[in-house]
């Protein structure tokens, strides 16, 4: 049996998101782990754009996943 999505709503660098899924609590800690990350690159740069910010945090987020997947391939 699938289990139903449920919503949640988060708090990504200062937005609210309504999100659905299976695992509130994980969606929670993804959510938690996008806003670090784009808290992060904006402490180290002027950029007040928020769209710049997400843009640098993915590519962060991005080189992470490809530098574990070399280290598990």
């Amino acid at each position: 049996m699938a289990e139903i999505p449920q919503a949640v709503s988060v708090d990504i660098y200062g937005q609210i998101y309504n999100l659905r899924g299976t695992d509130p609590q994980y969606i929670e800690r993804l959510a938690a782990l996008v806003d670090a990350k784009m808290r992060a690159v904006a402490s180290h740069g002027a950029t007040v754009d928020s769209l710049r910010v997400a843009v640098l945090a993915a590519l962060n987020i991005a080189d992470e996943l490809e530098q574990a997947r070399g280290r598990y391939s």
